[in-house]
């Protein structure tokens, strides 16, 4: 069974839910952008910005609004990178998808979820304590997969029939 929540779209099997959630490496210049949550539980983990797709929703287009929502900043998409995922509680998982973006814009305006931000090169993405769900989607995405998959799509791309 399928339903639509607050947070998104939810997959139902008894008492099972997974939700699906899009999430951005988002690059302005050489700098990637991470947001540091307001968690009810008093943990204050750092993130990737984006969120849940409602029921209904373009993928793409959740990721959109979901940095519009949380930074005010517009992006353009690039590419899907990874897969991740988190079990959330006994019965509820979060899956999501890694996707590589940009921006024109570096003037964040935080949402109510976050209380910080940084933009901040690659290698310094480790001095940060990530949710571990991301870390794992993070370490899969492998450069030299990423390379041989393009030079496939641009192929692909020129030789395709459809517009």
């Amino acid at each position: 069974m399928l339903f639509s929540t607050k947070r998104g779209i939810s997959i139902m099997q008894s008492d099972k839910r997974m939700y699906f959630s899009m999430k951005a490496l988002l690059f302005f210049q050489n700098k990637l952008l991470i947001l540091q949550k307001q968690d009810r539980h008093g943990a204050k983990p750092w993130e990737l910005p984006g969120g849940g797709v409602e029921f209904g929703e373009d993928p793409q287009t959740a990721l959109e609004r979901e940095i519009q929502e949380e930074t005010g900043l517009t992006m353009e998409f690039i590419c899907p990178l990874q897969t991740w995922r988190y079990q959330k509680t006994a019965n509820e998982y979060l899956t999501g998808l890694i996707c590589l973006c940009e921006t024109q814009d570096d003037a964040v305006r935080l949402s109510h979820e976050h209380i910080d931000y940084r933009w901040v090169e690659v290698h310094e993405l480790s001095n940060y304590a990530l949710h571990p769900s991301l870390t794992e989607g993070l370490r899969k995405i492998n450069a030299e997969k990423l390379f041989r998959a393009s030079k496939k799509m641009a192929e692909f791309c020129s030789q395709r029939a459809v517009p």
